[in-house]
Parts: C-alpha cells; sequence; structure tokens
C-alpha cells in the first residue's frame, strides 16, 4: 500500500480550490478592468489556471503510476 507520502493532503486540495478560484474570477476581472476582448480573456484564464493545475496534476501522476517506488527503501528494514 502507499506510505504517508503518497497521499493527497491540504495543500493539494488548496492547490485544487486555486485553480478553481482562478478560473471563474480572472477572465471577468481580465475583461473588466483591462478591457479584453472576453475570448481573449478566457484563454488567459484557462491558460493560468492549467499552469497552477500543473502542481495538483503531477501528485495525482505520481500516486497512479509510481505508488510503489517511495515505499521500496522501508520495506528492507522490515522484519517479521
Amino acid at each position: 500500500m502507499a506510505n504517508g507520502t503518497d497521499k493527497l493532503g491540504p495543500k493539494d486540495f488548496i492547490t485544487g480550490c486555486l485553480v478553481i478560484v482562478v478560473a471563474v474570477f480572472v477572465v471577468p476581472i481580465l475583461v473588466l478592468l483591462f478591457k479584453v476582448s472576453v475570448y481573449l480573456a478566457i484563454v488567459i484564464g484557462v491558460i493560468v489556471a492549467v499552469i497552477l493545475g500543473i502542481a495538483l496534476l503531477g501528485k495525482v501522476v505520481r500516486l497512479i503510476f509510481f505508488r510503489g517506488g517511495s515505499d521500496d527503501k522501508h520495506k528492507n528494514n522490515y522484519i517479521e
């Protein structure tokens, strides 16, 4: 099974919430404050949200594909 370092924690939850906040609030801010076109604001908002979400996505990919790798060093110390 996965050890404690492989679990998603509060930092990952905060990162996910930050991505949602950015996606929802950046687009109207760009349109209202900077008078950017709606389509350009949506594109910029999506790009910023994707960049912020890379940390969470990287953690999920490591959980799925590399679950057993970090646990190998602890298996050698186990005594039955």
